[in-house]
């Protein structure tokens, strides 16, 4: 039987009804979801699209069309995250290449949820706003605003407390705060920690930026990644969660988000402004100036507490090789840098050491060579070098003082680091069979450059193959990128760019291999651009015709700047860009030597100087010494050592320059 018009239009005034007063069905229907997850036989339990289903939403699989080059974050309103989906690197790779566009698409009202962001994972941060950033310590949160339980996330349509959380979660057992470390964030200022009852401000497990009239929502805990043999309750707790999480995105895109205090909200001109870019006043840089030699001076002064009595600053175990003049030629490397004279008893100690106990490795031959110029030089060399006009630079030698058992033991060292040389340009760690690679082999560069300043002869072939090495292992294909070049400051203080255009490309690790894009890394490209500048250098100055000639120079010059994009696009001061966060120290380094030797104040459009050394100051320890952290490699020693040898920009510039 028919029903009555007046039943049919109470039934769908009831129907209506309910589909506006019930916010998640109003998301479901209204908001377009695209899902970024990763499924491989490791993560077998993610399964964001079976769970949205289970809550009445439904989402789209953007991997796909990734993949193939059509999908654009304006096609959806809601992007979520997968816990896993760091593990693609066609998805982290997308975050990279699409970043303007994800800026664009939060700023007009899009909502970006992510799910268990993990230090160690997470190197899509150039898409965010780079005032997102105050380069601050990890797990610093004590600064940030936190948000009550009342917020929709915690609220609405399901409550969630802690005490719910830490009940009912039977997933890895770090839920909710112990997965999160969050360096990206550094107690930034357009950021609220949403911790619900979380009263001490050290477990947070949430952050929520907002900029124009979107948000983004990173969360430290999995609701997608259920094993198989957890509790009714667990799936029960994952899915409310993932239900207020869209409940809230749909009000954001409702223009009904949960307000942020207007100190954390970026503004919209604030969206693409570098932070540190802007010209200091003459105040400003003596007080920056007085930060970082008092930084200094607290590191040189812990690693005098931590020199022996013999002179050394121990030994060093990798694998089956004892490493004794590592840590020592280091330290004093960096003790000369920062300004302690060669004659203060410290520095004499650790080099009567180093004679009684010389390196046998690659990196310790290279680190001993190059204290040994450091002590053979004079003091200023190096800030002399730097403000002198190119054309005067161009005719610097480097005056060196060394006795004559200083100069047989150096010739000895020489010898020694070149018969670790293999073939092409790559070294070994020694004698025996072990592996070539490009980092045994900056360290060879680095000793034989060291070497051929005090006046030791080093075969010309050495930098000719080590040239073509580098100019022929390079990645042979790129993303095609636009590397800003600074060309001025502007009268408002910010500095203004030009447009290169250029392929991002970097290094392999292995000595002769092809480098796959997950095989790149910021020490890497460091490394290369290095090793062909001082190689270039040498050869220039030995008159060799193998880089003089035009074709070589201009295919130098597209290395160098195509690496220098490569750096640009995956930029990281805090981590090691695309790579392990245990090598930081390692990998600032040797962002200082690429500075140094290119002359350069800005790679792409970050002050690296700046950056680097603002977070190196936040992140000294009391005592001063830069600390290792968990699955960290090296020790307090070298941590400390790299970190003055960046703060001290103590790689002497060249006196032969590529250009741009």
């Amino acid at each position: 039987m028919p029903l009555p018009a007046s039943m049919k239009s109470f039934i769908l005034s009831i129907v209506t009804f309910v589909l506006l007063a019930s916010p998640w069905l109003h998301a479901a229907g209204r908001a377009k979801i695209a899902l970024l997850e990763f499924k491989d036989n490791h993560t077998r339990f993610t399964g964001l699209e079976e769970q949205l289903k289970r809550i009445g939403f439904k989402g789209v699989a953007a991997v796909p069309k990734i993949t193939g080059k059509g999908f654009r974050p304006s096609r959806c309103d809601v992007l979520l995250v997968g816990s896993f989906a760091l593990n693609n690197p066609i998805i982290r790779a997308w975050f990279r290449d699409e970043a303007a566009s994800l800026r664009s698409f939060v700023a007009q009202g899009g909502v970006v949820l992510v799910f268990a962001q993990e230090a160690d994972r997470w190197d899509i941060e150039p898409w965010l706003p780079e005032k997102a950033f105050l380069l601050r310590g990890r797990g610093s949160y004590g600064e940030l605003g936190f948000v009550e339980a009342s917020h929709p996330i915690f609220s609405m349509p399901n409550p969630i407390s802690r005490d719910r959380l830490k009940k009912e979660w039977r997933g890895d057992g770090k839920w909710p705060g112990h997965t999160l470390s969050w360096w990206t964030f550094r107690k930034s200022r357009c950021s609220q920690v949403l911790a619900g009852q979380d009263e001490r401000r050290e477990e947070a497990w949430c952050v929520e930026m907002g900029w124009g009239d979107g948000r983004v929502v990173f969360f430290a805990c999995t609701p997608d990644k259920i094993p198989g043999n957890q509790p009714e309750v667990t799936q029960k707790l994952c899915d409310d969660l993932l239900q207020n999480a869209l409940t809230y995105a749909q009000s954001v895109i409702n223009g009904k988000a949960h307000p942020l205090p207007e100190d954390v909200l970026i503004k919209d001109e604030e969206i693409d402004t570098p932070l540190y870019a802007r010209r200091l006043s003459r105040e400003e840089e003596i007080e920056f100036d007085r930060k970082v030699n008092e930084t200094v001076d607290k590191g040189v002064g812990w690693l005098r507490k931590m020199q022996k009595e013999d002179g050394s600053w121990g030994s060093y175990k990798m694998i089956d090789r004892l490493y004794e003049a590592a840590l020592t030629s280091l330290s004093l490397l960096s003790m000369l840098n920062s300004g302690v004279s060669k004659h203060d008893p410290a520095v004499g100690k650790g080099f009567e050491f180093l004679y009684d106990h010389p390196p046998k490795y690659t990196y310790e031959i290279g680190f001993t060579l190059m204290a040994m110029d450091a002590k053979a030089a004079p003091m200023y060399e190096r800030f002399e070098l730097a403000g002198m006009p190119l054309e005067k630079r161009e005719k610097h030698e480097w005056s060196r003082e060394l006795s004559g058992d200083e100069r047989l033991y150096m010739e000895d060292l020489t010898e020694l680091i070149l018969s670790h040389h293999g073939k092409g340009g790559s070294w070994r760690y020694d004698l025996e069979t072990s592996a070539m690679d490009i980092s045994n082999g900056q360290f060879g560069i680095l000793g034989l450059k060291a070497a051929s300043r005090c006046g030791i002869k080093v075969p010309q072939g050495i930098w000719e193959k080590v040239l073509k090495y580098y100019l022929t292992y390079q990645s042979p294909n790129g993303p095609r990128v636009k590397l800003l070049e600074f060309k001025n400051f502007k009268e408002n203080g910010l500095p203004e760019f030009y447009v290169t255009p250029a392929k991002a490309r970097g290094w392999g690790y292995n000595h002769g291999f092809p480098p796959e894009p997950s095989g790149l890394r910021g020490s890497r490209a460091n490394i290369g651009i290095s090793c062909l500048v001082l190689c270039y250098e040498e050869l220039v100055k030995l008159r060799s015709p193998v880089p003089v000639a035009s074709k070589n120079r201009a295919e130098l010059g597209e290395a160098i700047r195509d690496s220098l994009a490569w750096l640009t696009d995956y930029w990281a001061i805090e981590t090691n860009p695309n790579g392990e966060k245990h090598y930081y120290y390692y990998y600032i380094y040797s962002l200082e030597r690429v500075g140094s030797l290119l002359n350069r104040r800005f790679i792409g459009s970050h002050d690296w100087y700046r950056e680097g050394a603002a977070y190196l100051m936040d992140k000294q320890q009391p005592d001063g010494s830069w600390s290792t952290q968990a699955n960290e490699w090296g020790s307090n020693i070298s941590n400390t050592s790299f970190a003055l040898l960046f703060l001290k920009r103590s790689t002497p510039p060249p006196v032969v320059t590529i250009g741009r």
